[in-house]
């Protein structure tokens, strides 16, 4: 399932996947996504969070073998993914794709991206994402619809 941002709320006030992808260039809307996602997830007893950056040193095995592994203290967690690159190479895809293939009622599996372009919307990551879960894609806030997006914003804190 794919959608942008602005539908998020509507799709957390009814259902958490097991796994998210928030893809865009715009870091204020990915980060409230984001945290959105990881509200409603508290919300569902989800207790701890595991964040793991990718860097060009990273193992890939080691996120593997730690993706199941539960904490003596904590029985449901989320694991979030940074990934600064679209292409996390053949064994960052097999590892993402295995973990999005076996969902874990424990683990909720969020991943953000830049912006997803037309190569990688292809890859087969991508498109187990959008089969098994939710991709979210967090688009800039386009200058006609600037005024109505700050009300909504302030009115959300109760400013007028």
């Amino acid at each position: 399932m794919k959608f942008g941002a602005q539908k998020l709320a509507a799709h957390l006030s009814q259902t958490l996947a097991s796994v998210y992808l928030v893809a865009g260039d715009e870091p204020l809307v990915v980060a409230e996504a984001l945290e959105s996602i990881r509200a409603r997830a508290v919300r569902d007893g989800f207790e701890q969070r595991n964040l793991v950056v990718v860097d060009r040193g990273f193992r890939w095995a080691e996120l593997g073998g730690d993706a199941d592994t539960l904490s003596l203290f904590a029985t449901r967690r989320i694991l979030e993914l940074r990934l600064e690159s679209l292409r996390p190479g053949d064994e960052g895809r097999k590892t993402i794709q295995a973990l999005v293939e076996r969902p874990n009622p424990d683990r909720l599996f969020l991943i953000a991206t830049p912006k997803l372009d037309s190569v990688a919307s292809r890859t087969a990551w991508v498109k187990s994402i959008d089969t098994h879960g939710v991709i979210v894609q967090a688009w800039p806030v386009e200058r006609p619809n600037l005024p109505r997006w700050i009300q909504e914003r302030a009115g959300r804190t109760g400013l007028r």
